[in-house]
């Protein structure tokens, strides 16, 4: 029996490396959602233009004013921080923002409440190995980043078990983690979520470890590569 699979890509940082990743997922017809801080923006990593140049194929996100820890903030900055990120990149680009990434991938009670707040549809965080259906659109998890992975905790570890796969594979190359967790997705369905950083890519010269990764999963039948905004839409309706 063949099982559907979501794939999804998320960007985060939106940095002057931005415009070689996206030539490469075009070239590979990879959906994805960049995740753009409004600082670094204005630093010109990348400019107005290729903002507005990427938001006419791919999705646009908010990942704050200052890529800032939101747990450490009170109300006020966190409207500011949440709220106006999304509003600034809404006039630039002429779309709604609906999709939020929370930097670091920190995130309480309160900041969820204020991203909710401020008209997302959804969020993403940094939890990895996950190839499930959110419970919560507010706390989505990932399925691998595109670095190399490291044993941090018992929790990965079993995260890993569960998806019946060695904890061995952290140890080694992350493309062949990734390659094992899309064939698991195959296998059983669900959603497959690659994210990371441009930046990080060129700065530890892994384009052709990425390359190698997208060429294994794109054009496969039984999956539909989206946005992370498309996905959370279907899940709304």
């Amino acid at each position: 029996m063949k099982h559907t699979v979501i794939a999804i890509t998320s960007w985060d940082d939106a940095d002057k490396h931005t415009a070689k990743l996206f030539s490469l997922l075009e070239r590979y017809k990879i959906q994805a959602t960049f995740f753009v801080p409004i600082v670094a923006f204005r630093k010109r990593w990348i400019n107005k233009e290729q903002l507005m140049s990427l938001s006419e194929v791919q999705e646009i996100g908010s990942h704050t004013i200052t890529h800032v820890d939101l747990t450490q903030l009170d109300d006020s900055h966190l409207s500011r921080e949440i709220t106006h990120s999304k509003l600034v990149l809404e006039e630039i680009i002429g779309k709604r923002v609906t999709s939020f990434c929370y930097p670091c991938g920190r995130y309480d009670a309160n900041v969820v409440k204020h991203v909710k707040h401020a008209g997302y549809s959804c969020a993403r965080t940094r939890v990895k190995y996950s190839l499930e259906n959110p419970r919560d659109l507010f706390k989505i998890k990932t399925t691998l980043q595109a670095s190399k992975q490291y044993l941090l905790s018992k929790q990965t570890i079993r995260a890993l078990r569960l998806l019946r796969l060695g904890s061995k594979l952290l140890l080694d190359d992350w493309v062949e983690l990734a390659k094992h967790l899309f064939d698991r997705a195959l296998a059983r369905g669900g959603v497959y979520h690659l994210w990371g950083h441009a930046w990080e890519v060129e700065k530890k010269n892994e384009w052709k470890k990425l390359e190698e990764l997208l060429t294994y999963i794109a054009n496969r039948p039984n999956v539909k590569y989206v946005t992370l905004g498309q996905y959370a839409s279907t899940l709304e309706a």
